[in-house]
């Protein structure tokens, strides 16, 4: 067994984009990574090829979605190492756009299933663990779709809005037992899956420019919430966008506009 005194780290969705990113941040920086994903053989080549290295990447597969199976995996991590210190919920994905009035009930759902209720069930055995030891950091992944709506993104909209108010409610509710949880909502990311639905989306050029930042980025502010030092900053939303949503309403509202007079 590894060393059991080094912390400890949980990361939804970590075979690929931003938790692919966060994991490998994470392990450089001296944690235990458990890379949760369904994609496992992904996972698996995360694994580094040297022996000789105190800490080790642990890829495991999880459906988010499923409580049980979330349960278990969390049962066994803490007794695998005796602690969990961090958890950062990344897992998610997307569905080409749909109107709000066309939206499918199941569409909708999976979304809702995988998003929300994935972050909660991650969120409520990483806590139960976490106040064992007085000690934790829970690091959810929102969007800025979550602040302010996209068009035929509703059921996206509408989880990644509830996992920014699942986020305060739960700094509130934790933080005298020594756990802050934090959530970032960035804007467009440079990942596989970004790119993939940028792709398949008229004026791809201009929609490539809306791209604001690589997974590295968001990456490196959940090193920074992750530590010892971070302690003060509970109950936050950290909007990653260059400062988009200063003007992010007005702009839609141009948009409209422009659209009705051509």
């Amino acid at each position: 067994m590894k060393n059991r005194s080094r912390k400890v780290a949980m990361v939804t969705g970590g075979a690929s984009g931003i938790g692919r990113a966060v994991s490998l941040k994470l392990f450089d920086e001296g944690y235990h990574v458990i890379v949760c994903d369904k994609n496992v053989k992904l996972a698996e080549s995360l694994v580094p090829k040297r022996s000789d290295i105190e800490n080790e990447i642990l890829p495991r597969y999880l459906d988010v979605s499923k409580p049980r199976t979330v349960e278990t995996l969390f049962r066994k991590v803490f007794e695998h190492f005796g602690r969990i210190d961090v958890l950062v919920n990344s897992a998610g994905f997307t569905m080409p756009p749909v109107p709000l009035i066309e939206k499918k009930d199941s569409d909708f759902k999976r979304i809702i299933d995988v998003h929300l209720m994935g972050t909660f069930y991650c969120m409520r055995e990483a806590a139960a663990h976490m106040v064992r030891r007085k000690f934790g950091r829970i690091i959810n992944i929102s969007s800025r779709a979550g602040v302010f709506g996209l068009y035929g993104k509703s059921d996206y909209s509408a989880a990644k809005a509830g996992i920014i108010g699942l986020t305060f409610t739960g700094a509130k509710e934790l933080y005298k037992r020594g756990i802050t949880v934090n959530v970032i909502a960035p804007a467009a990311i440079r990942t596989p899956l970004s790119i993939k639905n940028i792709a398949k989306q008229k004026k791809r050029r201009a929609r490539l420019d809306m791209v604001v930042g690589e997974p590295s980025d968001v990456a490196n502010l959940v090193s920074f919430l992750s530590r010892d030092e971070s302690y003060l900053i509970n109950g936050v939303l950290f909007i990653l966008d260059a400062g988009g949503h200063l003007w992010h309403g007005m702009d839609d509202i141009f948009s409209q506009m422009i659209k009705k007079r051509s």
